[in-house]
C-alpha cells in the first residue's frame, strides 16, 4: 500500500477521503490514507488524524503522495510551489472509480476528478485540476493548470481553460470558448464568449464584474 496524504483538513479535504476510500474499494492496491497535512487544523477528522503542517511535509524524508485539496487556484500553485522542493513527494490523479473518461484522454498529474463526472473523449488535463460533482467534460476540451470547476458545471467541446480558473457550481460553457488565465466565473454563470484574463464574470450571458 502507498501511502497518502490529504493536505487541507477543510471541506474540499473531508470529501477528497471518502473520494480516496471508494477508490480503495475496488482497488487491488488501496492507498494508505495516513491523514491530514494543515497548518491550522488539530486533532481527529472524521476518523483520520491531522499528521502534520507544511513544514512536517517539506521535512519528511521517505516517499509519500499528496493530494492538494484546495479549491483556490492561487493558493493551490502557492502550495505546489512550496512542495516541490521536496523531491520526495508524488502528486498521483486521484479519479473516482465511477467517472466515465476515455482511453484517449490525457491526464498529466495531481488532478482530482470527483463522482458523477462525465468525460468525452480527446480531453486534455494538464496538472493539479479539480473536476468536482457531477459535472460534465465535453470532447477536445483543454485545461491547463491549477483550474477548478465546481459541481454541476458544463464544459462544452472545445471549450479551452488557461492556468489558475475557477468556474463556479452549476455555471455553463458553450462550445469553443476560450477562458484566460486568473479567472473567476461566478455560479450558475452562462458563458457565451471567450473571456480576457485575470478579471471576474457573472451573469445570464456572463459579464466583466465591475
Amino acid at each position: 500500500m502507498s501511502k497518502i496524504l490529504v493536505y487541507g483538513a477543510g471541506g474540499l479535504g473531508k470529501g477528497i477521503v471518502e473520494l480516496l476510500e471508494a477508490i480503495n474499494s475496488v482497488s487491488s492496491n488501496p492507498w494508505d490514507i495516513i491523514g491530514f497535512v494543515d497548518d491550522k487544523a488539530m486533532g481527529n477528522i472524521n476518523g483520520y488524524e491531522v499528521w502534520g503542517t507544511t513544514e512536517d511535509l517539506l521535512r519528511t524524508n521517505e516517499p509519500i503522495s499528496v493530494v492538494l485539496a484546495l479549491g483556490n487556484p492561487e493558493f493551490k500553485k502557492k502550495t505546489y510551489e512550496k512542495l516541490k522542493h521536496n523531491t520526495k513527494i508524488q502528486y498521483p490523479n486521484i479519479i473516482h472509480p465511477a467517472v466515465e473518461n476515455s482511453r484517449f484522454n490525457i491526464i498529466g498529474y495531481g488532478n482530482v476528478i470527483s463522482k458523477g463526472v462525465s468525460m468525452s473523449t480527446n480531453i486534455t488535463l494538464e496538472n493539479f485540476n479539480l473536476i468536482h460533482y457531477n459535472c460534465s467534460i465535453g470532447h477536445d476540451v483543454s485545461l491547463d493548470n491549477y483550474n477548478s470547476v465546481f459541481p454541476i458545471t458544463s464544459l462544452s467541446g472545445y471549450v479551452t481553460l488557461k492556468e489558475g480558473v475557477e468556474v463556479g457550481a452549476n455555471s455553463t460553457i458553450l462550445p469553443s470558448i476560450e477562458i484566460k488565465s486568473n479567472v473567476r466565473i461566478g455560479a450558475g454563470s452562462v458563458v457565451t464568449k471567450d473571456v480576457i484574463e485575470n478579471i471576474t464574470v457573472a451573469g445570464v450571458p456572463a459579464k466583466k464584474l465591475i
